[in-house]
């Protein structure tokens, strides 16, 4: 659902996932994760990328893993995680990708994760919303 006020818009976000393994050996597995979020986008005055204006883009969310996500360590111990957060901030063009030789992007950016717990932190790339993840 996208809304605008002025030059502001932003976006409230949602999903419900199922995702499920089944191994040749071994049980079956599934977890379902619940997102929420808010993603944001404002015009970065006359900052321009091959002529064309650039957006300010940041997002936040918030992802629950209904029936735990398993993290197996490296000494086969199991711990679950829960939930995850989600900041990132990004930037992109107008109306075109942004191209890096031959690869084509609808933003660059980065986003922290980290879980509720503390336990798990991590960086990703942003390449695209995360409305079209």
């Amino acid at each position: 659902m996208q809304f605008a006020h002025g030059k502001l818009n932003w976006a409230l976000i949602n999903s419900v996932i199922f995702v499920g393994n089944t191994p040749n050996s071994g049980p079956s597995d599934a977890f379902w994760p619940l997102m929420a979020g808010l993603e944001f986008e404002y015009p970065l005055g006359n900052f321009q990328m091959d002529n064309e204006q650039l957006f300010l883009s940041w997002h936040g969310s918030y992802t629950s893993f209904e029936d735990d996500l398993d993290h197996v360590l490296q000494d086969g111990s199991i711990e679950p995680i829960t939930d995850q957060w989600e900041f990132g901030l990004s930037f992109r063009k107008k109306d075109k990708p942004i191209k890096i030789w031959w690869f084509k992007y609808d933003r660059l950016g980065l986003a922290y994760r980290f879980s509720s717990s503390g336990d798990r932190k991590g960086i990703s790339f942003v390449f695209r919303s995360i409305f079209e993840r």
